[in-house]
């Protein structure tokens, strides 16, 4: 081989070394991009159940609530504005009160619940980062270049215990080439 075809040779190889860098890299941000928008961070199963748990309790005092209100108002409506006594209002306001302090102690609790399912998450997260940051590292555009040497050392010592010498497979690959350019 000519000097200036090793160079060449060489020069190509550094190129699709450095492209073959980039596509790793690339892989390694995208797999990131895909991680953080999964449903893993932007809607994990426990909050998910959480929530529909919260959505039915709070439902259950809503109906109450209702039930309150329109009881007064039904008896309003049926026995006229004179029916309502003063106990029954201080009753239904006691009740309406009764109501309030347990939806003002559930939300207390939510946010409670909701901060214990944060740290959970922060640990999880911290694992998925680290593992992200592992990935972008190694397959960074930073990575350790491919040992050309090495590989030319191992395919010529393959060669030799194949028997085979270079310069009559050089030979080969130029019968061939002539005649692939008579196919073509």
């Amino acid at each position: 081989m000519h000097v200036e075809e090793v160079v060449q040779c060489r020069c190509d190889w550094a190129a699709k070394e450095y492209q073959w860098r980039q596509l790793r890299h690339q892989r390694a941000i995208d797999e990131f991009h895909q991680t953080i928008e999964s449903k893993q961070f932007t809607n994990p199963p426990k909050r998910q159940k959480y929530y529909t748990q919260v959505r039915q309790e709070q439902l259950v005092r809503h109906a109450t609530r209702e039930e309150i209100i329109f009881g007064m108002v039904n008896a309003l409506n049926e026995d006229g504005p004179y029916s309502l006594t003063n106990a029954i209002v201080k009753e239904t306001s006691k009740k309406i009160v009764v109501l309030e302090n347990q939806e003002d102690d559930a939300v207390d609790e939510i946010l409670t619940h909701l901060d214990v399912l944060l740290h959970e998450s922060e640990h999880d997260s911290r694992l998925v980062r680290e593992h992200l940051r592992q990935l972008l590292h190694e397959f960074s555009a930073m990575s350790l270049p491919i040992p050309i040497r090495d590989l030319y050392t191992e395919f010529k010592d393959l060669l030799v215990e194949l028997k085979v010498d270079l310069e009559d497979l050089y030979r080969y690959v130029e019968i061939i080439k002539v005649e692939a350019m008579v196919f073509v």
